[in-house]
């Protein structure tokens, strides 16, 4: 947090280009006491949402601070880099903040997985992945005729949906 705060300072503190008859770009003066503020807040979404922040995302460049044109100027060296520490940062920040949504989703999905193979053992249910390997089995198929007869005698209508013809252990059953 105190680095953010230190970069953040430092934005709103550099000097910002000219205009044709020498004084301070107002438009870049205005936009760097925004993204100085997005910098200090950790706000991202408000940092490269619009002007040089979203310039910033656009640029092919993958150290894109030189590259930034805003009111039809660039950024002097010193500016350039503390625009690329702060999208340095921002990638840093925001890439803790998906692994931990990753993270998260990987536990929420085992969970589920764990409650959908309960539900099912629970129930009897199948999915046709589950009676795909069992149903070649030897000894099913060694008895098919048993099966057959069971089958036909209890069942009118079987639908097979998303039956992969690329599948050889579908086909062989």
């Amino acid at each position: 947090e105190i680095r953010r705060r230190d970069l953040g300072e430092a934005l709103a503190a550099c000097p910002v280009p000219v205009t044709r008859s020498g004084g301070p770009n107002a438009n870049w003066e205005r936009e760097l006491l925004r993204l100085a503020e997005a910098v200090r807040q950790a706000d991202w979404g408000s940092f490269f949402a619009k002007g040089i922040g979203k310039k910033l995302v656009e640029t092919p460049a993958v150290i894109p601070g030189e590259a930034v044109v805003f009111y039809r100027a660039s950024p002097g060296e010193n500016l350039a880099d503390l625009l690329d520490q702060a999208v340095a940062m921002a990638r840093t920040e925001l890439g803790r903040g998906l692994i931990r949504q990753g993270q998260a989703l990987g536990r929420l999905a085992g969970s589920y997985r764990q409650a959908f193979e309960k539900a099912q053992a629970t129930g009897g249910g199948f999915r046709f992945g589950d009676l795909t390997h069992p149903l070649r089995s030897p000894v099913v198929r060694d008895s098919s005729d048993a099966l057959h007869f069971r089958l036909d005698g209890r069942i009118r209508h079987l639908l097979l949906d998303e039956f992969q013809d690329t599948s050889l252990p579908q086909w062989e059953v």
